[in-house]
């Protein structure tokens, strides 16, 4: 089992872009945001699975969820799923948004284009999806 203290964690999830102080690290599990940490040699200890709930919970506030919503979302989550929603964090940026373009082509799918996508390319994709779904 991989154990890190805060600080560990901070310092690693700084080197993979999040915007993250070791302080906030602390207030999360303070708050009891983060799942119950585990004793190691007697000294409670973070776990990967804390770094996967730091990563979703920055993901998260990035959308605009504030930290009670997060609170209620995060314990209903499995494992899979907070690695899928972390890895989504790159396109929530300004930079994205801006570059990419997003259509709903269905209740339950959202395509995204790049900026230079030809328009009729774009029609003909959302056609075939709408086509699909309909034969569903």
């Amino acid at each position: 089992m991989n154990t890190y203290t805060a600080e560990q964690l901070t310092t690693l999830l700084q080197s993979e872009g999040y915007p993250i102080e070791l302080r906030t690290v602390k207030y999360y599990a303070q708050l009891g945001i983060l799942s119950e940490r585990p004793k190691w040699n007697g000294r409670k200890v973070f776990v990967e699975k804390h770094l996967d709930e730091l990563r979703a919970i920055l993901t998260l506030k990035r959308t605009g969820k504030n930290l009670t919503e997060i609170k209620e979302l995060l314990p209903t989550q499995t494992a899979s799923s907070l690695k899928k929603l972390s890895s989504q964090r790159s396109y929530i940026s300004a930079d994205y948004l801006l570059e990419y373009e997003t259509v709903a082509v269905h209740p339950q799918i959202n395509v995204q284009f790049h900026q230079e996508t030809p328009e009729k390319l774009k029609t003909k994709v959302v056609q075939a999806i709408q086509k699909a779904t309909q034969e569903e």
